[in-house]
């Protein structure tokens, strides 16, 4: 899946590349609960989307630290996560200096609300969700083509 992020083989007649720019969308979904993460990445996978999942905060910081200025089109947030809970990870990734993804917050905290006006969110996904309605949400997030 992150083959894309790997830089192409320098050839002599040019210096190496650092980042590959993506060929397509992609979505980051950063969410600790497997079905919810296999879901929402085959339905959008469905839809022409690029998938990357972290079941983790550390795993997703440091993802989102590693592709640089090639950030994702669209994160999804759950907010209840071991280790580092969604508004520690929104409010870290606000720190990196890369032109910032709209973060969608798809939780079932009865507060997810709140929390995502805190954190600048550009949406929230109740949880449990329709599928139609993650794809609906995401499309206009992200203008799908």
């Amino acid at each position: 899946m992150l083959d894309r992020f790997r830089s192409p083989t320098p050839s002599p007649s040019r210096p190496p590349a650092f980042a590959q720019p993506p060929r397509d969308r992609w979505v980051l979904v950063i969410d600790d609960d497997s079905a919810i993460l296999s879901l929402t990445h085959d339905a959008l996978r469905a839809e022409g989307l690029d998938v990357v999942t972290a079941s983790s905060g550390p795993v997703a910081l440091d993802l989102l630290w590693s592709v640089d200025h090639d950030q994702p089109d669209l994160i999804i947030l759950d907010l209840d996560l071991p280790e580092l809970n969604g508004l520690a990870i929104a409010n870290l990734y606000a720190r990196i200096p890369v032109p910032h993804a709209p973060i969608l917050v798809c939780s079932g905290n009865p507060d997810a609300a709140q929390h995502a006006e805190h954190i600048n969110a550009a949406g929230v996904l109740p949880k449990p969700f329709d599928v139609e309605e993650l794809i609906s949400t995401t499309s206009d997030l992200i203008a799908v083509p």
